[in-house]
Formats: C-alpha cells, structure tokens, sequence
C-alpha cells in the first residue's frame, strides 16, 4: 500500500503552508494505505494529524482506522489536532467523539496540540521558528 497522491501532496506542502499545517486524513470504512508509513512521514515533517470529531457521524465505522491512526501517532510521538470538523453552527467546537476515542486508547494530552491555550501557542511558535529557518535555507 502507498500513500495517496493527495496524502503525499499535503505531506511535501504542495497546497501551501497553511494548509500543510496539519494533514487531515479522510478515513473510510475499508479504505487502503499504510497507516504506519504515513504516521512515521508526518513525523518526519513535523507535521500535525488532524482529528475530525464529524468523521465519526459521517462516516459510520471510521473508528477503527482513527484508532489505528492514533495508536501510531501514540508510538511516533506524532502530534494531532482535534476538532468538529462542523457543518452547522451549533457544533462548532463540539469534539466529544473525537475525544472519546482518544480516551478509549490512553492517548497522552501532552500530544494533542489543541488540548489547552499554552500547548497551542507553543506549537505555533515552533511551527513559525521552523518556517523562518527552511525558509532562509
């Protein structure tokens, strides 16, 4: 299994730094990629996954996967970001799925970025530290 065209395009920063700041995965029921090879490359780009509490209404069964996913960031110190993913108003900010799954594996808060104001702060200042010196190189 390979990663996705689109999943390599996010990875390398191909839809510009912004969105490159977090690489948001869509999880299916049964899709197909190496979950491992993924995780460990965005591990190496310092990269953040993205936790979207909507795929887990949207898309029925998708908690294996998002497990699998976590399990992995758990065991290559990947960051993740969580949040609704909203497609009305009053879920904005909702992420109790999200969260749930997360708790159901043990998954450390010190890996969630978004988890208190201090730890997101601190991402985004070495996120901008990391831009200022790849871009000077």
């Amino acid at each position: 299994m390979k990663l996705t065209d689109h999943q390599q395009k996010m990875l390398d920063g191909a839809f510009g730094r912004g969105k490159a700041m977090a690489m948001q995965i869509q999880i299916g029921v049964g899709k197909c990629f190496d979950a491992e090879r993924l995780v460990r490359a965005v591990a190496e780009r310092g990269r953040l996954i993205e936790i979207n509490n909507n795929s887990f209404v949207a898309r029925p069964g998708c908690d294996v996967n998002c497990r699998k996913i976590a399990r992995l960031c758990m065991q290559y110190d990947v960051r993740v970001c969580v949040d609704s993913d909203a497609h009305f108003c009053a879920n904005v900010g909702e992420v109790p799925k999200a969260l749930e799954m997360l708790d159901s594996i043990d998954f450390p808060p010190e890996l969630i970025v978004n988890s208190t104001f201090e730890r997101f702060e601190a991402y985004i200042a070495e996120r901008e530290a990391r831009m200022k010196t790849a871009s000077v190189l």
